[in-house]
């Protein structure tokens, strides 16, 4: 697929991560691959890209699975793009982000986006561009509070809310929705004590410290960091090396052989956000923060954990359309509730009761079935009488008649039997050790 690049962008979505997060799936099935509304979780930010006519974009997926990408993307197995994109697919052992990064630099020729491969929203991109170019900032990140999560099925474990200690300071640029990023920290790596510069301080008016905010992964980056982070040693990770260099870097100027040629256009915008004069000899880094705005969007998904992942599934019909027009809708099925039911599916409507459930392709579902707040994804058996509530459960299921299952995540491939009942448990296939 090949198209033009107007807006001068270059995108790398990074779609090869193994889901640390949700492991109880993502060890059966690659989480790129991963159902959202019956189409794999990569293909959202690509659409998101080519709404915004970014279309020279990089595909980061591992090697174990560039083949099935591909194959999808080739012969046209998903929605079309609202724009022709030219994708360069790689497969890539290196499990690190900044490393990535940096095995790509050869690639990437102009400013560039960087997104995570599970990000899924109808959001307008055009605010956090706007914020990145009327501030000349190096680094730009998009921030959201109403990031969608939900609670998380399967046997208790104490988890992060996944949020970001996120500390800003006010700009004098004409938007509302932009401040200046001078820390961040994931809520996982916060100790009792958070340690802050003092330097942040003393260089910097109104700061203000939330722990309320996602980062979701999208940033915008100056062409120039990669000569920058090319000198650094262990530069491993996107958001806890390189993003975290940036933002120290803004204490103190740049040494001359790592200052960028500006244009005209650039200076200015420098000037009017900084305050200093263009004969200002030094020069500063400027990080930037997005902060989405309730109006933006009906959806904002960061779907790296099994939470946000199950509610964006429970959720998201309500905003397919603004996704993209090309997305199925999904069946209409009787006595069906705020759900949605992929082409394909079987199901006895006469005593069927869904609410707030997504049902994959190819799936059996019996009569008197009542399911609630679940994802059930392709090739899926379910008996009849059977309950599910808050439940994932993944390819190839068979569920047997009137069988209970709350709060459970069930993996590929697995039969569960007539009238069985199980509660907040992973149920998998036993490993070799424990089959002994």
């Amino acid at each position: 697929m090949v198209g033009h690049n107007p807006t001068g962008f270059q995108a790398i979505v990074l779609a090869g991560g193994i889901g640390n997060r949700m492991r109880e799936i993502t060890d059966t099935i690659p989480k790129c691959l991963l159902p959202v509304a019956g189409v794999p979780i990569f293909w959202y930010p690509l659409n998101l890209l080519s709404r915004h006519h970014i279309t020279d974009i990089i595909l980061v997926t591992s090697a174990k699975t560039v083949t099935d990408v591909k194959s999808l993307i080739h012969h046209e197995k998903l929605p079309k793009f609202a724009n022709p994109l030219n994708i360069d697919i790689i497969g890539t052992e290196l499990e690190e982000t900044g490393e990535v990064l940096l095995s790509l630099k050869d690639k990437i020729k102009n400013d560039f986006i960087v997104m995570s491969g599970d990000f899924v929203s109808d959001l307008s991109l055009q605010p956090l561009l706007n914020v990145y170019r009327a501030s000349d900032a190096w680094f730009t990140c998009l921030l959201a509070e109403n990031a969608i999560n939900g609670p998380i099925p399967g046997p208790k474990v104490k988890r992060s809310k996944y949020r970001d200690l996120v500390v800003t300071a006010s700009t004098d640029t004409p938007y509302t929705y932009d401040s200046q990023l001078l820390h961040m920290i994931a809520e996982e790596e916060v100790d009792d004590v958070v340690s802050i510069p003092n330097d942040l301080f003393e260089k910097f008016r109104n700061v203000t410290a939330s722990g309320s905010f996602n980062d979701c992964h999208v940033y915008v980056f100056k062409h120039a960091v990669l000569k920058l982070i090319e000198e650094e040693e262990e530069m491993t990770s996107i958001k806890n090396d390189i993003v975290p260099l940036l933002l120290s870097r803004q204490y103190y100027p740049l040494e001359e052989e790592n200052i960028p040629k500006e244009s005209p256009w650039s200076i200015r915008a420098r000037v009017l956000s900084s305050g200093i004069t263009s004969t200002d000899k030094k020069y500063y880094i400027k990080c930037m923060a997005y902060k989405v705005t309730p109006e933006n969007g009906t959806i904002v998904g960061h779907l790296n954990q099994l939470g946000s992942y199950l509610e964006a599934n429970k959720t998201i019909m309500h905003s397919l359309a603004s996704i993209s027009p090309a997305l199925s809708l999904g069946l209409k099925v009787p006595k069906v509730t705020e759900s949605f039911v992929c082409e394909g599916t079987s199901i006895d409507v006469e005593k069927v009761v869904l609410k707030k459930s997504m049902i994959g392709t190819k799936c059996t579902i019996g009569d008197g079935v009542k399911m609630t707040g679940s994802l059930i994804m392709d090739n899926v058996t379910i008996g009849e009488g059977a309950q599910i509530t808050n439940c994932i459960v993944c390819h190839n299921v068979e569920i047997g008649a009137n069988a209970v299952l709350n709060n459970c995540i069930v993996a590929k491939d697995q039969i569960i039997e007539a009238n069985a009942k199980h509660s907040q448990e992973l149920i998998e296939e036993e490993d070799e050790m424990q089959m002994e």
